[in-house]
């Protein structure tokens, strides 16, 4: 069986629970499963960027769910800033030092003109009604074990929540291993004599 788009997802999840009742049941399933796999999975494939002028508050990117790094760059030159709680932002001016989220904004350590930033950032993956995504393309297991997962306390089957729980666990643990030898490499060398 193909699972590959949001009605593939579906009829799988019915066939897997051997239940045809539940179609009006199992888009929440799948809603609810990709709300947790948002919360959880921080990808490649859900990584973007964006740039600007730093100033003392900059407003976070549109689907902002998770910063993976930030640069700031003058003259020529890039250098990262490190996180810090709020409490530690000092309004001053000067070379950005540092940064802090506060509600839905970042705050700069530090605010002179004539810097910019660039924020390398994580964004959800598009909810599969929508259409394909990454994720279902490149791990409908993922999709099948969390939709499954949502539905298991909806039937009160404890067993198959034990089940799926663990299913999805080693599938997202393949998932993270494998983003994770793609990113930094698998630490095999090759030498040529």
């Amino acid at each position: 069986m193909t699972i590959s788009t949001n009605a593939e997802l579906q009829t799988a999840v019915a066939s897997w629970l051997h239940r045809a009742d539940l179609t009006s049941q199992i888009p929440d399933f799948i809603t609810l499963a990709e709300a947790k796999l948002n919360r959880k999975l921080r990808l490649r494939a859900q990584e973007t960027t964006a740039t600007g002028t730093v100033s003392a508050t900059v407003a976070l990117p549109t689907s902002f769910i998770g910063m993976r790094s930030l640069t700031v760059s003058a003259g020529g030159k890039s250098y990262p800033l490190t996180y810090v709680t709020p409490e530690l932002i000092e309004s001053e001016t000067g070379q950005p030092t540092a940064y802090s989220i506060v509600g839905e904004n970042i705050v700069f350590q530090n605010s002179s003109t004539g810097y910019t930033y660039t924020i390398v950032y994580y964004v959800p993956f598009a909810a599969l009604s929508a259409g394909v995504n990454w994720l279902i393309t490149n791990a409908p297991d993922v999709y099948l074990y969390s939709t499954l997962l949502e539905a298991a306390p909806y039937l009160n089957d404890d067993k198959k929540t034990a089940l799926w729980g663990a299913m999805l666990t080693n599938a997202v643990d393949l998932l993270i291993k494998q983003d994770h030898g793609d990113r930094f490499g698998s630490g095999l060398a090759v030498s040529v004599c």
